[in-house]
């Protein structure tokens, strides 16, 4: 088993404000991303022997809970949550803390948040989850030039907003 040389408390340690990150981005509902995020180190835990090491614990994690969320999309469960309440709930919970510190942040937000996907999961995997390119088109299914690609166009869009809006100011 490739996990023996970290214990599981360790890695919880390591990757649950990472991955609880991520989740909020994706469901926007902070009772749901915590509970997918201990069910992802469950299963984490069940599946332990089937882990290879081909790629690195957090794309692994990241892939665990991508694939919860989908489920929990497809059982008809998903509700929205306002952004603003997403956005306390990080806020409290220490992840967004720098990132809505003055309007234009929260602004550049909310255009995060427009973003079409994969756009906007790559840019969040990127600057709040803190993974690499590599990492993250490990957990797309794709190479680390599309995922730098993919992170490239979506700060384009963002920019282009940005400009748009100081424009109409």
């Amino acid at each position: 088993m490739i996990l023996k040389e970290e214990s599981f408390d360790e890695i919880y340690r390591k990757y649950a404000r990472m991955l609880y990150a991520y989740v909020l981005q994706l469901c926007k509902n902070p009772t749901v991303a915590e509970d997918i995020v201990q069910t992802t180190f469950l299963k984490a835990i069940e599946h332990a022997d089937s882990y290879e090491g081909k790629s690195k614990v957090s794309t692994w994690l990241c892939r665990i809970a991508k694939n919860l969320w989908l489920d929990f999309c497809k059982s008809g469960e998903q509700k929205q949550v306002p952004l603003e309440q997403a956005a306390e709930a990080g806020e409290e919970n220490g992840i967004l803390q720098n990132l809505i510190q003055k309007e234009e942040n929260a602004e550049i937000y909310q255009y995060i948040h427009k973003l079409p996907e994969p756009y906007k999961e790559v840019f969040m995997l990127r600057t709040m989850g803190g993974l690499s390119f590599q990492e993250i088109g490990e957990i797309f299914g794709k190479t680390e030039v599309w995922a730098r690609v993919t992170f490239y166009r979506g700060k384009e869009k963002i920019k282009e907003k940005i400009n748009i809006r100081r424009r109409e100011q």
